[in-house]
């Protein structure tokens, strides 16, 4: 029980982090075009 709870939170924090990388790269792209527009 308690080592399943263990992998499900590391899945979240993977998944976190995941995800705040992919919003990081999408403001970046974002920002990019904006500038060359």
């Amino acid at each position: 029980m308690f080592k399943h709870f263990s992998i499900v939170r590391i899945m979240m924090t993977v998944k976190t982090k995941l995800s705040m990388c992919f919003l990081g790269l999408r403001n970046v792209a974002i920002t990019n075009v904006i500038v060359f527009l």
